[in-house]
């Protein structure tokens, strides 16, 4: 009786090979569950939610840095409220729906170009993560090489949060040609298509005349954050004095407007469109044969001078 009992018993107890089978998925899966409760596991794709920010004044805020080249401007549209259809046009992307474009799309648009100030610029997906924070006012250090077309940067100066006088020189600095191209939802593989329409290059003036989009406006997505200087005051070529504002030869339309007046105003005294807001006042007086002088004159009685 005992030795039937004492086989019944072996005879019952798991296999070494059954124990395993059964511990591995359980490990995987409660490993799994772990990382998404903590935060760590990302699945891929152009859908899932940022990361958010973990330290400083923007704790809870998702984080413009866990952009990635998946992420579509849908996502960004739903959880950093910038409209797909105002980054494809930043960009200058044409398409039927913007939401569908992906942040790598910038790099099949721009890749390396030239720099309006100079050297070779690289836009693709950390400059999507650029212009998100300047448009939210939320933290981020871009790569060195990392530029903007000019019309998502008149896009930021026009509707963006504010910034420090350093993120604004530094933001024009980043300055390339604008580029249209249209978006293909076609695809070869896995790849977007994009066919080239158009290279209006500099001084596009893409955004002139925008409207702000519903339920944007000035410091779209997230107010400036706590600590951020607003863009008003000098920089970009403009010295200020005690005496006031200063106009210098680098002095750009951006700078004139983060001191007080309107496009409308400016245009008002130029007798003409303004064109693009980071480009020299002097060089575009030069270009359409405008006396500069006369011109600085006329915008300094606006601003009480």
């Amino acid at each position: 009786m005992n030795r039937i009992s004492m086989r019944r018993i072996t005879m019952r107890r798991p296999s070494m090979n059954t124990v395993v089978a059964i511990a591995i998925p359980l490990v995987i899966f409660g490993g799994i569950g772990l990382a998404k409760g903590l935060g760590w596991w990302k699945t891929t794709g152009g859908g899932g939610a940022p990361a958010v920010i973990r330290q400083g004044n923007n704790v809870g805020m998702y984080d413009p840095a866990d952009i990635r080249g998946s992420t579509s401007f849908g996502t960004i549209e739903t959880y950093f409220r910038i409209p797909a259809a105002l980054l494809a046009e930043a960009f200058g992307i044409q398409a039927t729906d913007p939401r569908g474009v992906t942040a790598k799309f910038a790099d099949t648009v721009y890749g390396e170009v030239p720099g309006l100030a100079g050297g070779v610029l690289d836009i693709g997906t950390d400059a999507v993560k650029l212009f998100v924070a300047r448009m939210t006012g939320l933290p981020f250090v871009p790569e060195e090489a990392t530029g903007l077309p000019e019309s998502a940067i008149d896009m930021i100066l026009t509707l963006g949060a504010g910034m420090s006088d350093d993120q604004r020189q530094d933001l024009v600095s980043k300055a390339t040609a604008s580029r249209t191209l249209v978006f293909s939802e076609a695809l070869i593989g896995d790849h977007e298509v994009a066919v080239p329409v158009e290279n209006a290059g500099s001084g596009i003036g893409s955004t002139a005349g925008t409207s702000t989009p519903p339920g944007t406006g000035s410091g779209l997505g997230t107010a400036s954050a706590p600590g951020t200087a607003s863009a008003s005051g000098g920089g970009g070529g403009v010295a200020v004095s005690g005496t006031g504002f200063v106009f210098q030869g680098k002095t750009s339309f951006a700078d004139v407007m983060a001191a007080g007046l309107t496009q409308a105003q400016i245009e008002s005294v130029l007798g003409l469109p303004m064109g693009s807001k980071i480009q020299s006042m002097k060089d575009f007086c030069e270009s359409k044969g405008l006396k500069y002088s006369t011109v600085r004159v006329g915008l300094s009685q606006l601003m009480g001078l």
